[in-house]
């Protein structure tokens, strides 16, 4: 072999190892997602890798880098067993995601004893206030898959007789029950704790 010829098969050699390399960091940054998540829920949770069975735990207000083989639907959300609410992703950029929760039902029952008429206030976590025209009681207000971090509710007896009681519900199961002559008012967190 002359030199020329040892040149090109040398080139060659190097051109299909360097095009290796390439494929080979192309293969594996293709494999690895790289992702960022925030906890703004209130509560530690374990992110879930549900091919590997990997664990990460994420703290109240923490943010991870998870680098991992697969997309977001791959993980799973899991949060303390007394806690009410569903947990899931929302994206917030490109590979950017935010750990929220929901409630799946939040219910206030309104109701009257000598009593058949109220006005009933709303205010949500941002505090918007929304008053309801004169309602009839026996009342139900009810949200699925509402998310509020903090709520109130308040009933004013119109009739200035008898009394009033707000029953505040969280999939199905009453978290309060307030009761009084002229207005009460149901105010808490979301889980459904009362303040």
């Amino acid at each position: 072999m002359n030199n020329s010829t040892i040149g090109t098969v040398m080139k060659a050699v190097f051109a299909l190892l360097l095009g290796s390399l390439f494929l080979f960091a192309c293969k594996k940054s293709k494999s690895e997602l790289k992702m960022e998540i925030h906890n703004t829920t209130g509560v530690a949770l374990v992110l879930v890798n549900n091919q590997n069975g990997q664990r990460t735990a994420i703290g109240t207000g923490e943010t991870r880098q998870i680098t991992t083989a697969s997309e977001i639907g791959n993980l799973s959300i899991e949060a303390p067993a007394s806690d009410l609410r569903t947990f899931e992703f929302e994206r917030t950029g490109d590979r950017q995601y935010t750990a929220i929760a929901y409630l799946e039902v939040l219910e206030y029952r309104i109701s009257g004893n000598g009593t058949k008429t109220a006005k009933v206030s709303f205010t949500d976590d941002k505090g918007a206030k929304v008053d309801l025209p004169t309602v009839v009681l026996p009342h139900i207000i009810s949200y699925k898959k509402y998310a509020l971090n903090k709520w109130s509710l308040s009933a004013d007896n119109l009739e200035g007789q008898g009394s009033i009681s707000i029953q505040v519900l969280v999939k199905g199961k009453v978290k309060s029950e307030l009761s009084g002559p002229q207005a009460v008012a149901a105010s808490g967190t979301i889980d459904g704790a009362t303040q």
